[in-house]
């Protein structure tokens, strides 16, 4: 149920579960979109994945738990206002062709009737006791000592509110909003990459863990010496023997 509500507070995004769209109109009932405490649901904008293979809800909650605050000026606070001030309004012409204005309203307890008017004679503008020399005949924008005139703006006007916008996009009906989806196109498969080539490398046995030279007890050169981090050695053995001669390569 939609309706109008004035005044909305801080308003949050949030994200539904994320679906996958392959089941059809079905994966809406998943994408369930929920508000928290007093917020409400301001809108929501339905997502999916470039291939379309997944789709999710983004949607925003307002608060609305207070009330909108209307600033409704009661008073005046005359300490802000001389007793000068107040609405001059043109009355009539003197000599010169100046207009001479008098006081209709102003802001301070002060009654006293007052004008502003020019003296041809000084080229000033004179407020009862005041005056300013001024190369116009019209005093908007001089700026005295005592005081500076502004033009009357006119504040009045129709203000309405206009609400919240209607909904779009077959007013949240899901066969529409589906409908009105702009289909996927599906990405381009990559290329495939360059594999690297690894050779196997025949390892090198050192001579005495080759199994065509392992021929003991024969006499071959390969097993009167040895070579070892001390130098090389010469080789003796002992056949029949139970335990090995101490530098027999067998021997752990």
């Amino acid at each position: 149920q939609c309706a109008v509500v004035s005044g909305l507070g801080v308003c949050v995004p949030w994200y539904s579960e994320q679906v996958d769209t392959a089941i059809g109109i079905q994966a809406l009932e998943s994408m369930k979109m929920s508000c928290e405490g007093e917020n409400v649901l301001a809108g929501f904008q339905y997502e999916h994945s470039e291939s379309g293979g997944w789709g999710r809800f983004q949607y925003i909650c307002c608060s609305s738990g207070g009330a909108p605050t209307v600033v409704d000026p009661f008073e005046t606070g005359n300490s802000f206002f001389n007793t000068k001030s107040g609405i001059y309004c043109p009355t009539h012409r003197d000599r010169s062709g100046a207009f001479i204005y008098q006081r209709r309203s102003g802001p301070s307890d002060d009654t006293q009737d007052r004008e502003l008017k020019f003296d041809p004679g000084s080229g000033e503008w004179c407020l009862t006791d005041k005056c300013e020399r001024m190369d116009s005949l019209s005093p908007v924008g001089l700026e005295a000592s005592g005081f500076e005139v502004t033009p009357i703006l006119d504040f009045d006007g129709q203000f309405e509110g206009k609400g919240v916008s209607k909904l779009g996009m077959g007013g949240g009906d899901p066969e529409a909003l589906l409908a009105q989806l702009k289909k996927p196109t599906r990405p381009k498969p990559p290329k495939m990459p360059k594999l690297e080539v690894f050779e196997p490398e025949q390892p090198e046995y050192a001579k005495e863990c080759k199994f065509d030279q392992l021929n003991y007890p024969s006499k071959t050169e390969l097993w009167e010496k040895m070579s070892d981090s001390q130098g090389e050695h010469e080789l003796s053995y002992a056949v029949g023997e139970e335990e090995l001669p101490e530098g027999n390569p067998c021997a752990v």
